[in-house]
């Protein structure tokens, strides 16, 4: 299946089990994060290594990932999030880059909000990708506040808050 078809028909999200078949599709989205540099985007530095990396997404007490593949079973989007009270998780997402900026990627990012805000009232998250900020606005986020060396102590980030209702105004649900 294509990711047009799979826009087209449905997303399907797939809930991270640790079993070893996923635990292989992690595995090679670890390397696709490697080999793109995109893990110094997404993961704090204390998670880069592979160890780290799957010791963090198999604590499912604190963290737990979905993901979408392709028909060769490539992960072309993640989002992982952490509970941090009842109605609030911190949450993060990953868009393969040749998704990024069209209307399959903007579709799944969509879904996988809607799946969000069906079980929570508020998102919080953190980027230190200041180009970014533009599009969480277009989703309906509120930027808190720049935060001095927030991304791990070494680089500025920016703290975004997004609530079901401000996310439904923005995108029209």
């Amino acid at each position: 299946m294509t990711m047009k078809r799979l826009v087209e028909e449905e997303t399907v999200i797939k809930v991270y089990q640790a079993d070893p078949h996923d635990s292989m599709v992690l595995l090679h989205w670890y390397l696709e994060l490697v080999n793109t540099g995109d893990i110094d985007k997404v993961l704090f530095p204390s998670n880069h290594s592979l160890g780290l990396f799957m010791q963090y997404f198999n604590n499912f007490s604190e963290v737990r990932l979905v993901y979408v593949t392709d028909d060769r079973g490539e992960i072309q989007f993640a989002a992982w999030g952490t509970q941090m009270s009842p109605g609030v998780i911190f949450f993060s997402i990953w868009l393969r880059k040749k998704l990024r900026s069209t209307k399959e990627g903007a579709q799944i990012v969509l879904d996988i909000y809607n799946a969000v805000f069906s079980v929570y009232q508020v998102v919080l998250g953190i980027t230190k990708q200041e180009r970014l900020l533009k599009v969480h606005k277009k989703l309906g986020y509120t930027v808190i506040d720049e935060i001095p060396k927030g991304w791990a102590g070494t680089e500025d980030a920016w703290m975004v808050l997004l609530t079901k209702d401000s996310f439904l105004a923005a995108t029209g649900g």
